[in-house]
């Protein structure tokens, strides 16, 4: 189809088909996790300051996950979303197949994002306690 003459012929145009990359969300993220924000200054600013750190953080808390964006796969935030009720925050995150199989098969669908004092915790086997968000395919 995509080679066709007669949809050419109509005025359509037509290209090639890409593969959308996964997409995950992540819901009840503290909003400890963004306090770092200056929230003086843009909305556009705020928003790249935010998907930084969502970043930043989801990198240094999960090796796995580092490791393949070192690599050249892809880890973006495509979305943040305040509950302004709870505060509470949902992320959408596009990742790559490769992280997704990382997230899956080592981290038990789970990504890693902050140290912190209350709220929804994992204590691991050393007594570290962080910030864990089971991965939801949106």
């Amino acid at each position: 189809l995509n080679d066709s003459n007669v949809l050419q012929e109509h005025g359509y145009q037509t290209k090639h088909a890409t593969k959308m990359l996964p997409k995950v969300s992540l819901h009840n993220v503290l909003s400890e996790v963004l306090e770092e924000v200056d929230r003086s200054q843009s909305i556009e600013e705020v928003r790249k300051q935010e998907k930084e750190i969502i970043v930043n953080k989801v990198l240094s808390k999960n090796p796995c996950i580092r490791a393949l964006y070192e690599m050249g796969h892809t880890l973006e935030v495509v979305y943040v979303s305040k509950n302004t009720v709870n505060e509470f925050y949902t992320m959408g995150l596009k990742i790559s197949p490769a992280i997704r199989s990382a997230i899956v098969q080592t981290q038990q669908g789970n990504i890693y994002l902050a140290m912190v004092n209350s709220g929804s915790i994992y204590v691991d086997n050393n007594g570290t306690t962080e910030m864990r968000c089971e991965v939801i395919n949106a």
